[in-house]
């Protein structure tokens, strides 16, 4: 949990340093920035639940622990993932494509494409 916040903090830091006000703009970083913030979120929640589970001695706690365990695992890999899409070329290449193809659409008010069959 701890890296996740850390790096979180870092990251966010960095795209407002980049690109300020305009960041309302950017949808796809604000979407993986926000899937960030709810696993990171849930992640506190869940330890925080299964440590009061832990420290009041519930039958259901050694339970309570490994299903945190395999959520928390899961959600690290998820935030790490989207994270780090935040500064890859790839991902950042193919945000550039979904906006364009958004931007065609929305401007012929559906699909561009031509019918395959001509049917």
């Amino acid at each position: 949990l701890r890296e996740c916040v850390t790096r979180f903090g870092a990251q966010v830091e960095a795209v407002l340093s980049k690109y300020g006000k305009g960041i309302i703009h950017e949808q796809f970083i604000l979407r993986r920035l926000s899937e960030a913030a709810i696993d990171t979120y849930a992640m506190a929640v869940t330890l925080s639940r299964v440590t009061r589970a832990i420290n009041q001695a519930f039958s259901t706690a050694e339970h309570e622990r490994i299903l945190t365990t395999i959520f928390c695992n899961e959600a690290h890999q998820r935030v790490m993932a989207n994270l780090t899409s935040l500064t890859t070329s790839a991902h950042l290449s193919h945000d550039q494509q979904m906006s364009k193809v958004a931007k065609e659409v929305f401007k012929e008010g559906s699909v561009v494409a031509t019918p395959a069959l001509k049917i």
